[in-house]
């Protein structure tokens, strides 16, 4: 136990000795951890947008005049027995004026249309949720069956949402890539910077590695200075950089939920909620690189 703390005050030294070699190698791995961590909490607001959007994106398909119940039942129950569908809610003619009347509670004109017209102007229809967003055109293939086109009236809005729906997903796609190549990019900058350091660290320490040597020293008390020496690194810039990201969090939560407020969730509270979930595997990275690291260049340039 007590090599190990010698080990650490040692390290200690190192980092103090070359304070201004600490110092840059401290802002670049700052600067690695935020960015990494700012991916993190970007990919997981893309993950939550996305998951909101799956839970209240749906197409409802009205029916003409002349449908019968039994036909639209019949539509229904081919539906529900494809794979794709995850739900097939069927709303009366009905049901569909008790919503309208409700959605518009208070609204004088409205209920005086609705008197003038005397009967009933909304369509029945069946409202189609899908299990994947990009399943949507397979479903409407079924819809657009000869049998059944003549029952529906195109849904204007389809169109639409299946865009929507397919440019979404697409852009989630190509963000998950574009964070996971560039937190490679960010993870091989950290071990660059950490290996040279550590590298210059060990040339700057010959003389004392060979008085070490002579007085009797362990090849592992050697090693471990530059190895603690590293762990410093990395847990003062994980420290940095997560106080940076809280800051920004706390300053920007306002805007981030505007920004969102057409999403049933807070990112500011959600990302919140979840701070060591989201942030804390970019913080678990940069310590294992720099331990990593620091390593490989003691076990190549360090001969004892």
């Amino acid at each position: 136990m007590l090599a190990f703390f010698r080990a650490i005050t040692f390290a200690a030294q190192n980092f103090w000795r070359n304070i201004w070699l600490s110092i840059v190698t401290v802002v670049i791995l700052t600067l690695v951890v935020f960015f990494i961590s700012v991916l993190f909490g970007v990919r997981t607001t893309a993950d939550h947008a996305l998951a909101d959007v799956r839970s209240r994106v749906d197409i409802s398909m009205f029916f003409v005049p002349e449908a019968t119940e039994a036909e639209i039942f019949e539509l229904q129950s081919r539906l529900e027995r494809l794979p794709e569908v995850a739900s097939v809610a069927y709303v009366s003619k009905d049901d569909a004026l008790a919503a309208f009347r409700e959605e518009n509670a208070g609204d004088e004109r409205i209920e005086s249309a609705l008197e003038a017209v005397g009967v009933n102007p909304l369509q029945a229809s069946l409202v189609i949720k899908a299990k994947e967003l990009e399943q949507y055109p397979q479903i409407l293939s079924v819809v657009n069956d000869p049998v059944y086109e003549k029952l529906v009236e195109q849904d204007r809005a389809a169109d639409a949402k299946i865009t929507f729906i397919q440019d979404f997903s697409r852009f989630t796609r190509n963000l998950s890539r574009i964070g996971l190549w560039l937190t490679i990019v960010f993870s091989l900058i950290a071990v660059l910077v950490v290996f040279n350091t550590i590298r210059l660290t060990i040339h700057a320490y010959n003389r004392e590695i060979s008085i070490m040597k002579l007085v009797g020293a362990s090849n592992a008390f050697i090693r471990a200075p530059f190895l603690i020496e590293s762990v410093f690194y990395a847990l003062i810039a994980i420290a940095i950089a997560l106080g940076v990201v809280w800051l920004v969090l706390f300053v920007s939560a306002d805007f981030l939920d505007r920004l969102f407020e057409g999403f049933d969730f807070s990112v500011a509270s959600t990302l919140w909620s979840q701070f060591f979930t989201v942030f804390g595997p970019p913080a678990l990275l940069m310590l294992l690189l720099s331990m990593v690291s620091s390593a490989a260049a003691v076990g190549r340039y360090l001969r004892v």
